[in-house]
């Protein structure tokens, strides 16, 4: 045999080794990620290269219309530890079913489909691109998910439920924010139909001020700045309501101002 087709021989043989290992050791790491994500561990993003690139498609929040997310490695680790204890809270549960991986580009392709177990439906599609890093460490570099962005079960909270604890989970990471001179929005928390915007005022003492003026105030300021705000729409689109809890700078409540579809008209 000539030399020349030893050494192609040789070539093809040694890279089906590698590639055999490769495949080994990403199936370790992919066990790995699945035991962290079902543990809401927010180690698991560490699987994701910072310039990654995740997209996902479903059904737009606040639409019947499909609606697409991107997001890249480094966005969803901000917000990694708000994401696995909104998880952890809702009992979250998956499973990959019908993997397969062959080789590409690189790396490895891995697909299959991703049983959500606790919101009762499959997304019809997970795909994911790994390579190993010049640390040796496996990481996806390209992830695509079609699926559902809410629960599927018959007893399923409502519409506007379910939103409200996933745009108090995606805020979480922005809080606390100074709104102007004398406001902080401290806290949003998701309670059924309702998110509850706590508006602190530092500045500001109760016991100086006539109550009665400072309330009416306050409440004619959330409703003309909220009405206003065409970002305030969608979420009242899904029969969702906002609280706005005004605190002064003791901690004390001066006012809930609730504003919801109705209010605005």
């Amino acid at each position: 045999m000539h030399p020349s087709r030893i050494l192609v021989i040789a070539c093809l043989l040694t890279s089906s080794t590698a590639l055999a290992g490769g495949k080994k050791d990403l199936l370790k790491t992919i066990e790995q990620f699945e035991e962290l994500s079902n543990n809401h561990d927010p180690a698991v993003f560490a699987c994701y290269a910072d310039d990654a690139v995740l997209t996902s498609t479903g059904e737009s929040p606040f639409t019947a219309e499909t609606q697409v997310i991107t997001m890249t490695g480094a966005q969803i680790k901000a917000n990694g530890a708000a994401t696995m204890e909104l998880a952890r809270q809702k009992g979250e549960k998956t499973e990959l079913v019908d993997m397969k991986v062959k080789p590409h580009e690189g790396g490895f392709l891995v697909s299959g489909t991703r049983r959500v177990l606790h919101k009762c439906y499959d997304d019809t599609t997970w795909t994911s691109h790994w390579k190993k890093g010049e640390d040796g460490q496996w990481r996806i570099v390209h992830e695509t998910v079609t699926g559902h962005f809410f629960s599927q079960c018959e007893d399923a909270p409502s519409k506007a439920e379910q939103v409200n604890v996933v745009l108090a989970g995606m805020l979480a990471s922005h809080l606390p924010m100074q709104i102007d001179e004398e406001t902080v929005l401290s806290k949003i928390t998701a309670k059924g139909d309702a998110l509850i915007y706590t508006m602190d005022l530092p500045n500001v003492i109760a016991a100086e001020y006539e109550l009665d003026v400072l309330t009416g105030n306050l409440t004619t300021l959330t409703h003309e700045t909220v009405c206003a705000d065409p970002r305030m729409q969608p979420i009242f689109a899904v029969d969702s309501s906002i609280v706005y809890h005004w605190v002064d700078g003791q901690g004390e409540t001066l006012i809930d101002v609730p504003v919801d579809a109705s209010t605005c008209q």
